[in-house]
């Protein structure tokens, strides 16, 4: 057929989503630290201006890999942009269910920053973590860059 319509978006939030009831009597607390570990430290806040269902995402990856010289940043960005151009289908469909997703490197440092609904961030880092697992260059992507 000519025409046809898309399947589900699966980054769509369910109709049932809970809402967060806001919390306007309380004071606002900053971010917490809820996991401080060797190499890895979780902060978390929860939302009660809005009490929206919306999650944030910043991963801050620091590597002795990432030794800040000009070639490693330019294989960085080179691979970040082909990584992003591989998966841009995936974001788009992605974008249309409330989520963003953006990735940068720079001073020793790749940032990693997702945002959209919590309902289906489980979704949205899966599919992320799926591709990041799977990622491979193509010769023929190589050569455009």
């Amino acid at each position: 057929p000519l025409f046809r319509l898309p399947g589900p978006n699966p980054f769509i939030p369910d109709a049932d989503m809970p809402i967060i009831a806001s919390r306007q009597n309380e004071p606002v607390i900053g971010p917490q630290i809820i996991h401080d570990s060797a190499g890895l430290k979780i902060w978390h806040k929860l939302d009660d201006a809005f009490g929206l269902p919306h999650a944030r995402l910043k991963i801050c990856i620091t590597s002795p890999v990432f030794d800040c010289t000009a070639k490693t940043d330019t294989t960085l960005l080179l691979a970040i942009t082909l990584f992003n151009t591989g998966i841009q289908e995936d974001l788009d469909e992605a974008a249309k269910g409330g989520f963003g997703f953006s990735a940068e490197s720079g001073e020793g440092t790749l940032v990693l920053s997702i945002s959209g609904y919590s309902g289906k961030m489980e979704t949205f880092l899966s599919m992320l973590a799926q591709r990041v697992c799977t990622f491979k260059v193509d010769q023929t992507s190589l050569d455009v860059y």
